[in-house]
Formats: structure tokens, C-alpha cells, sequence
């Protein structure tokens, strides 16, 4: 047991020490910083409010951006994209209808390359921006190619077909409506044929009507040429015939023009405005559409000379291209035709708009106004005392509208009538003048004599009157002294410029819409829907 101990007491000093010298040397650990993830009290955090605001406005920040530049990247490239598939499409399909058409291929080709390529332009275009809107920033260019291509490639089919079937067919039916655009007529240069015959009277001479009638049925039988598939001398045959017939059939239709077009000219309401261009226009067209189908028929007819085709395959066929030609070839000649013939008539009843505009507005007192104009002093010679008056000559005047800034015009781009109306009053009279006193000041030249006693001021109605005698502004000085209307009266004065206005928009054909730019304020007057 004492060897035990002396071996404890031995070993215990270095125990001891070997203690110290652990807790001395313990190893420091960093500490370890925790973060407050999504899923561990993230909606307790300080920070959440200013993260969600910041995220949101910078994720519809950089979406617009990058859909701005996605899209406008995406329309340009797809559509070009789309007109070179679109264009290479339309080839291939033109190889193919020459295969199949021997002769005539070029004229085929012709039709077919027009058709796909350029009318498939302007619809490409339109379906690039819906598409590369909807599908947004990749799928944008994608989509405005595949629209052209799609497109390109049905009506190349639906024409492959129509050829196929039909060929070798006495009488060919129709191809698909979708593919005919205009007659090729020039609408414009007819409306301002008849704007230049009749600027002395109301209705075309038997001549100029000739003319133009053979113009317009030598492009219809062209088309139905077209949709027939009549070769070149059954076209000959057509035109030969039509010649025949033209004579008497212009001198029957002139009687039924110059009929109606008396009676539109006496029953129409020309107290403001003259609508000679619309009226002969649109009786010139009614001839045209009252005996088209009969005289294509006739024409066909003639020249396919068999009337056992007629009777079988004609009916039918005919009937096909009446209602092609009834329903758009002949109502898109009447739309073009009559809103060419309403840019004559609104430009030549400019001038009387103006002048109408001008002479009601002119004899308005828009307002009567009190104005404070002229600052003056007066020093009256009054006994006793040292005076001086300051105040101001107040004008009371009749103000109206500047006639000479009054001005009617028509933007046929934007279809629309602009009245400009300047907002700065003229002064129509002077109507009276009298003074305002603003200051009185006067001072004794002597103390009064006794003590509480007072010198009485005595100013006469001279001394005021005084004021008024030194004010010689004449209207024009006192015009530029007054402040520009308020668009309260441009608003006011809405149903003076609408009686004025409707006429000339309204009757016979409602196409445009009217403005008054009064000063700078636009204020809209009526808005119309082009309607027949």
C-alpha cells in the first residue's frame, strides 16, 4: 500500500501537469454562421419585403426588354426567313405546273409566282406580327416562317389541283376565288377621268362614257378569260364579239345612266356641297353591274361555240363565276372606285367648307371680356393739398374667333377632316373704358390753424375722368393684351362646327372622321364608319 501511494504522489504532479498543458493549448473553433434558407424561416427575414420588390421590378424590367428585342429580332429574321421558304416553295411549285401544262406553262407560271409570292407578302407580314406578339421572344421567327410557308404551300396545292382536274375539259371551271385580287384597274385614274368631264356639268357626254365602259368590260372579260381558261383564240373570239355588241349596248346603258343620274342630282340635298363625282360614279357602276353576268355569259358562250357544252357544263360554271364576280371582284370595284371619287368631291368642297366655317363663326361674340390694360398716374391741382391717383384703365371689349386663321383641310392618308381654329380672340368693339382706382395719396401743404381741426379733401368726378382721357389704346393694342381661349370654348362651340361638317362627310358615302385643332388642343367632332 506504501509503494502504491509514493507511486500516486510520483505520478500526480505529472497528471496535473499534463492538465495545464491541455487546457492551454485547446484548439479555438471558428464558429459556424448559418443562413436562413428558403425553407427555414425565409418569410421571417428582414430582407423578404425589399427582395420582392426588387426581383419583381427587375424580372418585368429585363422580360420587356428582352421580349422587345426578342420580338423585333424575331419579326425582322423570320420574315425574312419566311420569304426566302416562302419564295422557294412557290418554285418548286411552278416546276411542278409547268410539267404538268405544256403549253401555256409560262402563262401559269406567271400567275402562280405573283400569286404565292408577292399577294402572300402583305399577309405574311401581318401574321409575322401576331405570331412573333403571341409566341414572344425564340418562337417568334419560327412561327412567321412557318405562317408563309404553310400558306404558300395549300393555295400552290389547291391550284395544282384545279389545273389537274380540269385539264383537257371542253369548259374549265373556275380556279379558287382566294386567288384573284383586282381587275388591274386603275380606280384613281377613272375617278379623276370623270373629275376633269365634269367640271361643267354634272353627268359624262355619250363619248366619254363609250370609253370608259369598254375600259372596264374589256378587264372583265380578261378575268373571266382567266377563270374559264379560254386559249388565246377563244379570247380573240370574245373580244371580237364584245365590239360587235359595245355600240348598241353603250347607247342603251348611257340612257339608263343619264336617267338616274338627273334624278340623284335633283333629289340629293346640294344646298352646302356638290357630290357630282360620287353620284356619276356610282350610276356609271350600276349600269356595269346590272347586265355583267348576262353579257359574260353571251361572250363565253360565243366563244366556245357549242352549245351542248353550254347547255351541260355552262350552267353550272357560269353560274360559279357570277357569284364570284357579284361578290368580290365587282363590290371591290365599287368600294375603290367610289372612295377614289370621294377624294375629288372633298377636295373641291374645301374651299366652300372654309368659307362656310369662316362666315357663322365670324359673326359670333364668342365672349365679352373686362380688362385691365392701361396703368396711369394723375396728380389733380387741388387746394391745400398734394394729390396723386394711380390706377388703370379697364376696357370692356367683344371678343371673337380669327377668321383669317380659320382653315378646313382633308388628309385623305389618315381619312380624316382637320378644322384649325386659332385660339387667340380678336376684338370685334370696344364696347366702354373706365378707370379703376388702385391709390389715393395726399398731402397738406399746411397744418390746420386751430388744434382739432381738419382740412377736408375735395376730389371732383373730373379728377377720375382724368384716367380715362389719358387711355388711347386702339382694338389692335388692346388684342395684344389678351389672353388665348380657353379650351372651353373650342368645346363649346362643338355643335356650330358639327352642323357645318356632318353634311360634307356624311352624304352620300360616310368615310371620314372630323377634328378641330383649336390652338393646341385636338378635339374629335364625330367619327364615322366608311359604309355604303
Amino acid at each position: 500500500m506504501r509503494h502504491f501511494t509514493k507511486i500516486l504522489l510520483l505520478i500526480f504532479p505529472l497528471l496535473v501537469a499534463g492538465c495545464l498543458i491541455t487546457s492551454t493549448r485547446r484548439p479555438q473553433y471558428q464558429q459556424k454562421v448559418r443562413f436562413t434558407l428558403p425553407s427555414d424561416g425565409w418569410d421571417k427575414s428582414f430582407y423578404n419585403g425589399g427582395y420582392k420588390d426588387g426581383f419583381e421590378k427587375g424580372q418585368a424590367k429585363g422580360w420587356q426588354e428582352g421580349y422587345d428585342a426578342g420580338w423585333s429580332a424575331g419579326h425582322k429574321t423570320g420574315l425574312e426567313e419566311g420569304i426566302i421558304v416562302g419564295k422557294d416553295k412557290a418554285l418548286q411549285e411552278l416546276e411542278e405546273v409547268d410539267r404538268i401544262l405544256k403549253e401555256g406553262g409560262m402563262q401559269w407560271r406567271q400567275v402562280m409566282y405573283n400569286y404565292l409570292y408577292y399577294q402572300d407578302r402583305s399577309d405574311a407580314i401581318t401574321a409575322a406580327r401576331q405570331e412573333g406578339r403571341t409566341a414572344g421572344l425564340i418562337q417568334g421567327k419560327r412561327l412567321a416562317g412557318d405562317s408563309m410557308f404553310i400558306v404558300g404551300l395549300n393555295r400552290g396545292l389547291d391550284s395544282i389541283y384545279e389545273i389537274s382536274l380540269r385539264k383537257g375539259q371542253h369548259l374549265k371551271a373556275p380556279r379558287d376565288k382566294r386567288e384573284y385580287g383586282n381587275l388591274g384597274i386603275d380606280y384613281e385614274n377613272i375617278a379623276r377621268f370623270m373629275a376633269e368631264k365634269l367640271e361643267d356639268r354634272s353627268y359624262l357626254s355619250q363619248t366619254d362614257f363609250s370609253g370608259k365602259l369598254r375600259a372596264v368590260h374589256t378587264s372583265f372579260i380578261y378575268v373571266v378569260g382567266e377563270m374559264t381558261q379560254l386559249d388565246t383564240l377563244e379570247r380573240i373570239d370574245m373580244y371580237q364579239r364584245y365590239e360587235e355588241l359595245h355600240q348598241d349596248l353603250a347607247a342603251y346603258y348611257y340612257k339608263i345612266y343619264l336617267q338616274n343620274v338627273k334624278v340623284k342630282n335633283r333629289d340629293l340635298d346640294k344646298g352646302f356641297y356638290s357630290y357630282d363625282y360620287y353620284v356619276s360614279n356610282k350610276e356609271f357602276i350600276g349600269v356595269i353591274k346590272a347586265g355583267l353576268c348576262s353579257l359574260m355569259d353571251v361572250l363565253v358562250t360565243f366563244a366556245k361555240n357549242n352549245s351542248q357544252c353550254a347547255a351541260t357544263d355552262g350552267f353550272e360554271i357560269m353560274g360559279h363565276i357570277c357569284e364570284y364576280l357579284q361578290d368580290r371582284i365587282l363590290l371591290e370595284f365599287e368600294d375603290f372606285l367610289l372612295k377614289s371619287a370621294l377624294i375629288f368631291d372633298y377636295d373641291r368642297n374645301i374651299d366652300h367648307l372654309t368659307h362656310m366655317t369662316r362666315q357663322i363663326l365670324g359673326q359670333s361674340i364668342v365672349e365679352v371680356r373686362t380688362e385691365g390694360i392701361q396703368p396711369v398716374t394723375v396728380q389733380p391741382g387741388t387746394p391745400d393739398f398734394n394729390t396723386t391717383i394711380q390706377g388703370e384703365v379697364v376696357y370692356v371689349v367683344s371678343v371673337g374667333f380669327d377668321t383669317t386663321q380659320i382653315k378646313v383641310r382633308v388628309d385623305h392618308n389618315e381619312k380624316i377632316f382637320i378644322v384649325e381654329l386659332s385660339d387667340q380672340p380678336v376684338v370685334l368693339e370696344i364696347l366702354d373704358k373706365y378707370p379703376k382706382v388702385q391709390a389715393l395719396e395726399a398731402d397738406t401743404y399746411c397744418p390746420p390753424s386751430e388744434t382739432g381741426s381738419y382740412k377736408k379733401l375735395n376730389l371732383e368726378e373730373a379728377d377720375f375722368e382724368a384716367l380715362v382721357q389719358q387711355a388711347n389704346f386702339n382694338k389692335a393694342q388692346v388684342q395684344a393684351r389678351l389672353k388665348p381661349f380657353k379650351k372651353a370654348i373650342g368645346l363649346a362651340y362643338r355643335s356650330h362646327l358639327i352642323k357645318i361638317l356632318e353634311p360634307a362627310v356624311s352624304l352620300p358615302l360616310s368615310c371620314y372622321d372630323v377634328r378641330l385643332e383649336f390652338g393646341r388642343h385636338r378635339i374629335p367632332l364625330l367619327e364615322t364608319a366608311c359604309v355604303h
